[in-house]
């Protein structure tokens, strides 16, 4: 079997995100030890990860998403991956098998990517009006991969109050410091009339 992996010189490694398809795909070919293509061909070439990414966060699992089978064309020998993903940030090589055949790409590196999934660290607690929540709300930032981003982005909170008029106040804005992919809360308070649940967004 012969990998044809041109994807994945160090000079591509950049554009590899989380949770996004690789934008470029690898294809696989598959030939006799003369290197013509097999007058029969049967299986399916199916992909795997075969050198996961030693920078893991919070314990989650590399995952590879897509189709992960393809079927080798009949005259040239080559299988076509269309979709594949990998969800961690970090560096990769990508093993192929064809019935007892294998081989495996060259290594490449998997990014963090821009947010795109907000998840409440820690929810807002139940409190009086005019008093500091007890507990203040805190939200992870994370890529389509489930990676928690860079940099320094702000947030914004809003109130959706329940029955009555009710207004949120202390912090209405916040941002997570640098490189810690969550921002944490600090002062929130809500004043209003009517108890009764309300929703922080």
């Amino acid at each position: 079997a012969v990998v044809i992996m041109d994807a994945y010189y160090p000079g591509m490694n950049g554009s590899n995100y989380g949770g996004l398809a690789l934008p470029v795909q690898p294809r696989v070919r598959v030939t006799d030890v003369g290197g013509s293509v097999p007058s029969s061909l049967t299986s399916l070439v199916v992909a795997e990860i075969s050198g996961p990414p030693s920078d893991r966060e919070n314990g989650s699992k590399p995952m590879i998403f897509g189709t992960r089978t393809a079927v080798p064309d009949p005259v040239t020998g080559e299988a076509s991956f269309t979709d594949l993903s990998l969800n961690l940030k970090g560096s990769y090589t990508l093993s192929f098998t064809y019935a007892h055949l294998s081989a495996e790409s060259r290594p490449f590196t998997i990014l963090t990517g821009s947010i795109a999934v907000l998840a409440f660290l820690s929810q807002p607690s139940p409190s009086l009006f005019a008093a500091p929540l007890p507990i203040q709300p805190r939200v992870s930032l994370m890529d389509l991969g489930g990676n928690r981003v860079r940099g320094t982005p702000w947030l914004h909170v809003f109130i959706t109050p329940g029955l009555g008029a009710s207004a949120l106040l202390g912090c209405a804005e916040a941002y997570s410091a640098t490189d810690a992919g969550e921002v944490a809360f600090v002062g929130c308070r809500i004043e209003g009339v009517t108890s009764g649940p309300h929703t922080l967004t």
